[in-house]
């Protein structure tokens, strides 16, 4: 019996616990004398989360200098309505919808003459592509009226 203590108390020095942890989506591989994190093959666990659909509208009565936005909306017919019921509560007597989109920005942008509904892919690119418009038509005073985002919302 004293003989095992004595090399058990011999051989725990030598063990060596080495816990690895490695990030997710990858797993611990270990070879003849090395270790180390490998990447997972097959989707990431970013790649595998839902994106919902969100929308926004733009709604201008230009005679009564009214305008209606909405964002971040469920459905096209949503957003369209509220976009409608705001220009209306604005002041506006024929609101009509410019611009319904989704997963994406806009802007308004206003000359002296025209107004300029745009969409891209960020709001500063909307606003840029908006304000050359109004330029490339002619139109002078340009500058934005109003910018927003209907980007896709992150479900699980």
């Amino acid at each position: 019996m004293k003989t095992t203590n004595i090399l058990l108390s011999l051989a725990v020095p030598f063990v060596s616990i080495n816990v690895h942890a490695c990030p997710p989506g990858s797993i611990l591989q270990k070879g003849n004398g090395w270790e180390g994190c490998v990447q997972i093959s097959g989707p990431s666990p970013e790649s595998t989360r839902r994106h919902k659909t969100q929308w926004g509208a733009i709604a201008i009565d230009g005679p009564n200098s009214a305008f209606g936005v909405s964002a971040q909306e469920d459905s096209k017919k949503r957003s369209e309505n509220f976009a409608l019921e705001r220009c209306k509560a604005d002041g506006g007597k024929n609101c009509k919808i410019k611009l319904a989109y989704y997963n994406q920005c806009a802007s308004v942008i206003s000359g002296d003459a025209s107004i300029f509904v745009q969409s891209a892919e960020t709001r500063d690119e909307a606003i840029s592509d908006g304000l050359d418009r109004c330029r490339r038509a002619g139109d002078t005073g340009c500058s934005e009226h109003y910018s927003g985002c209907s980007l896709p919302k992150q479900v699980r």
